[in-house]
């Protein structure tokens, strides 16, 4: 196999020299973290020149989801949950989609991962990193220790402030149920979590239930609700119904409950198991300040009790509110908006309505005075109870997704997922889930869309916006005016003329999956991933689901089957036939003349 042009590199990640000291991401996990910034190699990669890229942002947002700790906005969170604090300066993170137990220290904004290991999942009990969770979502502090809804594993789990010890204390590992007992006590999708001082913990599932565990015993009790009844009526015991209840707060005895899908904060007394609605209407969803059931409120989600008779709870993303940071005084039973505005998504600081959250989620409360929130944009925001000023304490905000063009601060790419450069001051990107090919002219950082039209998926040939894909997931180019595109859902590599925008089926037919080697359409692919230039005339293509490495001569449109077995996964290396691939990804020739 030949070198690659010098002029058109085609890429889905790639390391040279020693610019891969860092491949593993800078917290040390494994490669395609995603928590670093957007960045594009913009090396020149002239024939011979293999030292260290320049590394710039071209366009779009900086940020999104990841596991780096660090300070303040250098740190990473992937779907965080709860936000707990300790009483002595640091905050607790259930950093869910990372499937770990991350710490903030508040005097300095460090982030570290506190226990549990980065994207790797599981369920033994240990210290520390040699402990696993599976998505914890949910923490309530107590007694010097952590108490965690271990969601992925139907369990409650115990981490221990000072030594990072976590022990499971109630539910069995992949047991979705919701029992009562002790040793037969089972959990189902724990949503909210409360401590009362006293060694019982309360927990609310999404199956519409509030339950109660005696931490010395493990024993789980059903207080209100019955599991997967999901309504609105208040009552005792089984006769109050639920609808998808989230958070849960502990005050003066009584148990605050964020309703979300009926809309309303639901109050159960846990000595007479009584269940009632002080807060809002069922069904009635908005964002009306008012007392008591004329509030509106939209789908509540946290909730936590601060002091001297105030409850604090955030709304995410769903009802005709949403999207703010809300208090309840119990007193008055009057409901204000204290930061955000309602039905208005984004991660912008400011005091008040000039604040926007995405998705805000779960709250923690630290010296009275400050609110900390997590937020679907894998951030933490913080909340001055006075000034109701909003600050973005950790984490940077990512995944704002858009098919917008335009300079780089506007725009918006869905779901980009490889790249190529023609060597003349443009990238090309694949934009998968808006099914388009966009255009970066790297001088300026412009985005404009080359082909297809945004989330209209299809397999036309046509010009421009005419022509349609279904999911691009790699892109490759001649340097002679070509782009060519692995058109995964359509089974096909469909080919770009630059010029003049016209899109071609270079080889494979829409619809029709298979392994056979044919002229253009008589041969078919299964999930093409990846296509590669080799600079003399051929495009190498790693198609996926064959578990096969093919080839198209470009003159003639001829596919053949370079290495693998058609259908045959494995990991055996060899020659030609003898070797096998398990689902090939990506593909990308080094300067010499070797295909990766």
């Amino acid at each position: 196999m030949r070198r690659p042009s010098a002029r058109c590199i085609g890429w889905l990640a790639l390391c040279l020299g020693s610019a891969c000291s860092q491949a593993g991401g800078l917290d040390g996990g494994q490669p395609g973290d995603g928590g670093g910034d957007d960045l594009a190699v913009t090396d020149d990669l002239a024939a011979g020149d293999l030292g260290a890229p320049t590394l710039e942002r071209l366009s779009g947002p900086l940020g999104g989801p990841g596991s780096i700790d660090g300070v303040g906005a250098i740190a990473r969170f992937s779907a965080p949950g709860a936000v707990v604090a300790d009483g002595a300066g640091s905050l607790f993170i259930a950093d869910a989609g990372n499937h770990t137990i991350r710490k903030l220290v508040l005097a300095t904004a460090a982030v570290s991962t506190f226990a549990g290991r980065a994207r790797t999942p599981g369920s033994s009990d240990d210290v520390g990193p040699a402990a696993r969770f599976s998505s914890p979502q949910v923490l309530a502090l107590g007694a010097g220790c952590l108490y965690v809804a271990d969601v992925g594993n139907h369990t409650i789990r115990r981490v221990d402030l000072t030594t990072a010890a976590v022990t499971t204390i109630a539910g069995a590992v992949g047991q979705a149920d919701s029992v009562d007992g002790i040793a037969t006590g089972r959990l189902d999708s724990v949503a909210g979590l409360a401590y009362d001082g006293a060694g019982t913990l309360f927990l609310t599932e999404y199956q519409s239930t509030v339950r109660k565990v005696d931490i010395a015993t493990g024993e789980i009790t059903t207080l209100a609700g019955v599991h997967n009844t999901f309504g609105s009526e208040d009552g005792i015991g089984p006769l109050g119904h639920l609808k998808l209840p989230i958070g849960l707060a502990f005050s003066g005895g009584k148990l605050y409950i964020a309703d979300s899908g009926s809309c309303t904060i639901r109050l159960l007394d846990p000595s007479t198991r009584e269940l009632s609605t002080p807060f809002g209407v069922a069904g009635a969803c908005g964002a009306t300040d008012a007392m008591g059931t004329s509030a509106q409120l939209g789908a509540p989600s946290g909730i936590i009790a601060g002091a001297a008779g105030t409850l604090y709870f955030a709304e995410g993303k769903a009802g005709a509110g949403g999207e703010t940071v809300r208090q309840i005084n119990l007193g008055t039973s009057t409901v204000t908006t204290l930061a955000g505005t309602p039905a208005t998504s984004g991660s912008v600081d400011g005091a008040g309505a000039a604040a926007l959250f995405s998705g805000p989620a779960a709250l923690g409360l630290v010296g009275g005075n400050t609110l900390y929130v997590t937020s679907a944009d894998n951030t933490l925001r913080a909340v001055d109870l006075t000034t109701h000023a909003v600050t973005t304490v950790a984490g940077r905000a990512g995944g704002l997704r858009g098919d917008t063009d335009g300079l780089p601060d506007l725009a918006r790419f869905t779901d980009p997922q490889a790249l190529a450069s023609d060597g003349a001051g443009h990238v090309y990107v694949a934009d998968a889930l808006a099914h388009t090919i966009r255009k970066v002219v790297l001088a300026t950082g412009e985005v404009s869309t080359l082909a297809g039209t945004p989330h209209m998926m299809g397999s036309t040939n046509a010009t421009g916006a005419d022509a349609r894909f279904f999911s691009p997931r790699s892109v490759a180019c001649d340097g002679v005016g070509h782009l060519y595109v692995a058109d995964i859902y359509n089974a096909s590599i469909r080919q770009v003329d630059l010029a003049t925008r016209a899109v071609t089926t270079l080889a494979g037919t829409p619809g029709l999956q298979g392994p056979d080697d044919g002229i253009g359409g008589a041969a078919h692919f299964s999930l093409p991933a990846a296509v590669a230039y080799d600079g003399a005339g051929a495009l190498y293509v790693a198609d996926r689901n064959n578990h096969t490495l093919r080839k198209i001569v470009l003159a003639t449109r001829e596919v053949t089957t370079v290495t693998g077995g058609a259908g045959m996964m494995g990991f055996v290396d060899g020659a030609r036939a003898v070797a096998r691939f398990y689902y090939p990804e990506g593909v990308v020739f080094d300067a010499p003349s070797d295909l990766y």
